[in-house]
């Protein structure tokens, strides 16, 4: 290089442009080359300028920056397009006292050349600007740019990254500016992530999808986390040859950059890794995505699905996590749904219910099935002023997506429901549950529990549903007390009995409240080596649920419990059921059986309780049963009397045996429908039909005279034999056998006195036993013998208002009852005392010639009379009264041959009244007249030893 021409710098100029070089065996760089032109002429902008470009230098002892370059440059030549755009790169400067920003700057570089296209790419990086009075956006400044260079690479690159535009008079879309970069320069990673993001294209006429995009931007460059994280999005791939998951690849992209956020978010979700030789679970990569972006919602609602945790110093919790969420992105879906799976909570200023929160997250997301699930999971509501109701919710999930197994699942708990044009049973709900998953042991329950039906062409019994329930997980315990409840089964290939199964259920969790009563209710069992009768059961059932309507009803039949440390009778436990629900049938009816109580403030007799029960179920036997055996009510405002009752019973279960008794025990009666009247026979025969074992109705059709069971007759001696082959320890069927005169029972034969000491022998103060003793002559009770007296007295001993046993020492000559003597008229006054409608004592009084009564002296005529006021056709009272002289009788006077002549009209055999007629002379007897010889010969007809 030779100097002193006065152009020396633009040599320099020239040498530093084409890359530095030797002068004069030195070597100058092109900083060094710009350096000496400034040092020759330092008002050259353009040398500034190039100094800028390549970092600045020293010029005549000072340091310039690449900023004081393309400032000094300005200074030079402030109008330099290419200095202004310079010092916008380098982030602006001040000249002249003001300051340019880096968008001030382009702006500059344009007003000076709007043919400058770095600097239209640069002011479009900058969001865009003014030039010249005009506005351009950042697309118009890369539209500008290709309309200045259409192989700009760069600009198609940022057009696309803007949304695309309008070139020229040809419109391109986000994707298609990608591709025309990408044409341009198919070495641009940055691109071909760009690209992938729009989900794949055409490069060069072959087709990339979003995958081989990032392929191509990470192996362009490997090193930049965007891309890494990216590829693992859409689930990995190969780069230079190496697979890479999608674990990797988050893993590689923060290899690269420790704070990238959305790849430690993206971890999280693949439940955590490792990086950097670090173990992280998912609820760190989520706190570690919060360190790097504190707005992160995503971030924070899976650190609430996850329980919350410790977020840069300060413990959060999964509500807290939600609502900072929600604070970040108020429409978050997710995030308001998860808020209302916790119950709701404060989002801002507002509190919103769980309703609430699953109906906001439907405004934002009416497309998502699980947001509709979970709206109906809560019982529904509305949505866009719109009510839904649970299984409207369900029916919306599945139109949405008709593989939704747990909205078929719930549709099916709903009862079923229509789907479109088709409407589903709740057995085919849980079918298409097993359509999807068959692996679902809740689906399998459910099926059960509908008693089965066909899965993948198979037919499934209920019991088979719970099996296959339990091969997909042992431990369901829904599926095992199922089980229990088929009567169980084979597991495993061991066989499991039900209670063995409700065992198995609470050993799997013990808190099932359902399944403590149940075990109650199979007579309790063993649970976790302790064992438990049923009354345990329903308290331990109670101690978990202690509105359980079914384990307080159960406790009730089983007499009561325990509960809460307080002794709860049998009635206070159906008090108990009837609080928690007031139309529990069965415990009104057990209520009334245990006496009535009260419910809920308001006392019920045992009638009312019955009633109730009615009012339910006006087919309820049992309660129509016991309304009679309380003398009947009023049953929705109509008064039925017992027999009404008993036959209200038989109309609604004809089979009822006690129903057939009790109606029988009343005299029988006309049934509803029927013409005829039904007997007391055919009573106890039809209560013996229903149930053979029913003893009562055995005495009661023995105390008719037997009758034909089934096609078989029985006599009063074997109804009762039946009667102590079912019942052998019951004092009153000896009784009655007794009764009978006894017979051949378990290959002995009984006398009546047998009997009798056979019931004394299980009840030794039944007094009817005592006194039928003494009436056949006395016997043995207890080792010791009673004569007759002694039986009447022990009858009385025990029972000093037994009629019949005062009678029957009444007629032996009395006796001494408590230490006390009694004649035979004391004995038949204190029967009389007892029972003064008995005609036949009101005669016994006569004939021990009167006595007094209830205060009031009776003659022995006046016995006669009382006995035939209340008997009229009484023959010996007839007989006796005629012997006392006659007397009155309704309103009439009859003499002594009157009174022997009724008696003879009322039976002419008595040989008695025939010989008082004869002795009094004779008289007419069913209108013919007898001499006093006929009459003693009709006496001896009748009594041939009365006159020897």
């Amino acid at each position: 290089m030779s100097g002193g021409d006065g152009h020396e710098e633009d040599s320099w100029l020239q040498l530093g442009n084409a890359g530095g070089g030797t002068v004069n065996n030195i070597a100058y760089t092109p900083s060094e080359c710009y350096q000496k032109g400034l040092e020759i002429n330092p008002k050259r902008n353009d040398l500034w300028n190039n100094l800028g470009i390549v970092g600045g230098g020293t010029v005549q002892d000072k340091h310039y920056s690449k900023v004081d370059c393309y400032l000094q440059s300005l200074t030079y030549n402030e109008t330099c397009s290419e200095s202004w755009n310079n010092l916008g790169t380098a982030g602006g400067g001040s000249l002249k006292g003001t300051n340019y920003g880096k968008a001030d700057c382009y702006q500059k570089a344009l007003e000076g050349n709007d043919k400058h296209e770095d600097a239209w790419y640069n002011l479009g990086t900058q969001g865009g600007g003014n030039v010249k009075g005009t506005h351009y956006s950042k697309a118009e400044c890369y539209q500008k740019v290709l309309e200045l260079n259409k192989d700009s690479a760069d600009g198609w690159n940022n057009l696309g990254f803007v949304g695309g535009g309008k070139v020229g008079t040809e419109s391109f879309s986000e994707t298609e500016c990608y591709q025309k970069a990408l044409e341009l320069d198919e070495r641009r990673g940055g691109c071909w992530n760009n690209l992938g993001t729009m989900g794949g294209g055409t490069v060069k006429g072959k087709e990339y999808s979003k995958q081989d995009c990032y392929q191509k931007a990470v192996e362009l460059n490997n090193r930049n986390a965007d891309f890494w994280s990216n590829l693992g999005f859409v689930g990995g791939g190969s780069v230079s040859g190496t697979f890479y998951s999608e674990k990797e690849c988050y893993q590689q992209a923060l290899d690269y950059k420790p704070q990238h956020a959305d790849a430690w978010f993206n971890l999280g979700v693949l439940d955590g890794g490792q990086v950097s030789n670090q173990e992280y679970s998912k609820v760190d990569c989520f706190k570690k995505v919060l360190d790097s972006d504190p707005k992160h919602a995503d971030a924070w609602n899976n650190l609430g699905v996850h329980g919350g945790g410790l977020v840069q110093g300060k413990t959060v919790t999964k509500e807290e996590c939600y609502q900072k969420a929600l604070q970040y992105n108020p429409d978050h879906a997710d995030a308001w749904s998860n808020l209302g799976f916790i119950g709701g909570g404060l989002v801002g200023t507002t509190n919103y219910t769980q309703m609430e929160c699953f109906q906001k997250a439907l405004s934002l997301n009416p497309l998502s099935a699980d947001l509709w699930f979970n709206l109906g999971a809560i019982g529904g509501g509305s949505v866009k002023d719109q009510p839904y109701d649970k299984g409207q919710c369900y029916a919306k999930a599945l139109s949405l997506n008709g593989k939704h197994e747990d909205s078929w699942n719930n549709l099916g708990f709903q009862g079923g429901g229509q789907i479109g044009d088709t409407n589903y049973t709740e057995a085919e709900c849980y079918q298409e549950v097993l359509k999807y998953n068959n692996k679902r042991p809740d689906a399998w329950t459910n099926l059960g529990a509908v008693g089965g039906g066909e899965v993948g062409g198979k037919a499934h019994t209920k019991a088979e549903c719970f099996l296959k329930a339990l091969e997909c997980d042992p431990k369901y315990p829904d599926a095992w007390a199922n089980l229990g409840h088929a009567g169980g089964g084979n597991v495993g290939g061991k066989a499991f009995n039900e209670t063995e199964c409700y065992q198995r259920a609470l050993e799997i969790d013990g808190k099932r409240a359902d399944t403590w009563c149940e075990l109650g209710a199979a007579g309790g069992g063993s649970v976790q080596a302790k064992a438990y009768d049923a009354v345990e059961c329903y308290e331990k059932a109670l101690a978990l649920q202690p509105n359980h309507v079914g384990a307080w009803f159960l406790l009730g039949v089983a007499g009561g419990g325990t509960v809460a440390n307080s002794q709860v009778s049998k009635s206070e436990c159906y008090q108990k059921a009837l609080t928690y629900d007031p139309k529990h049938v069965e415990a009104w009816n057990n209520l009334g059986f245990a006496g009535g109580g009260n419910v809920s403030n308001t006392t019920y007799t045992k009638a009312e309780c019955y009633q109730k029960a009615l009012e339910q179920d006006p087919r309820r036997a049992d309660s129509w049963n016991n309304l009679g055996v309380v003398g009947g009510g009023s049953v929705k405002q109509q008064m039925v009397t017992p027999a009404d009752c008993y036959q209200k019973a038989i109309e609604n279960d004809d089979k009822h045996a006690d129903a057939w008794f009790n109606l029988g025990s009343l005299g029988g009666g006309i049934l509803p429908g029927q013409s005829s009247s039904v007997s007391p026979v055919d009573c106890y025969v039809k209560a013996l039909e229903s149930n053979p074992k029913h003893v009562e109705s055995w005495i009661n059709l023995g105390y008719e005279g037997g009758g034909s069971v089934k096609g078989q007759a029985y006599t009063p001696a074997e109804c009762c034999q039946q009667a102590l082959g079912i019942k052998p320890d019951n004092a009153d069927f000896w009784f009655n056998f007794g009764t009978v005169n006894g017979g051949s029972l378990n290959g002995h034969n009984y006398s009546k006195v047998e009997c009798y000491q056979k019931a004394l022998e299980l009840d030794s103060k039944h007094s009817d036993a005592w006194s039928n003793l003494g009436l056949a002559g006395g016997g043995y009770s207890n080792s010791r013998q009673y004569s007759q007296i002694e039986c009447y007295q022990k009858a009385l001993e025990y029972n000093p208002k037994h009629e019949d046993s005062w009678i029957n020492l009444g007629t032996v000559g009395g006796g001494e009852v408590s230490g006390k003597r009694f004649t035979k008229a004391d004995c038949y006054q204190k029967a009389l005392e007892i029972n003064d409608k008995n005609a036949e004592n009101w005669n016994n009084l006569g004939n021990a010639e009167g006595g007094t009564v209830k205060g009031k002296a009776y003659s022995e005529v006046q016995c006669y009379e009382e006995a035939l006021r209340l008997e009229p056709k009484h023959v010996d009272s007839w007989n006796d009264l005629g012997v006392a002289g006659g007397g009155e009788v309704g309103g009439k006077r009859f003499n002594k041959t009157e009174c022997y002549e009724k008696a003879l009209e009322l039976d002419p055999t008595h040989a008695d009244a025939w010989s008082n007629l004869g002795f009094n002379g004779g008289g007419t007897v069913n209108g013919k007249p007898y001499n006093k010889a006929e009459c003693v010969q009709k006496a001896l007809e009748m009594n041939p030893k009365r006159f020897k």
